[in-house]
């Protein structure tokens, strides 16, 4: 359920509010909602994952700066 709201809310933050064509500065809000539940713990986790992980793959740079700035 997370996964289709998380694709629905980019949709249509694409489709309304950005040029129709969904990337990820309309995905990083829908996946920091889902992701992060608790904004203390969760927030934590997800911020190491991005710099161990995210920021090391060029190919993902866009979501990398997307999610870095929805946080």
């Amino acid at each position: 359920a997370e996964a289709i709201a998380t694709m629905v809310g980019g949709l249509s933050q694409a489709a309304w509010f950005d040029s129709g064509k969904l990337g990820a500065e309309g995905l990083a809000a829908s996946l920091v909602g889902a992701i992060v539940k608790d904004p203390v713990q969760d927030k934590v986790v997800l911020e190491e994952y991005l710099e161990t992980v995210l920021k090391k793959r060029p190919d993902y740079a866009g979501y990398y700066a997307a999610l870095n700035a929805a946080l």
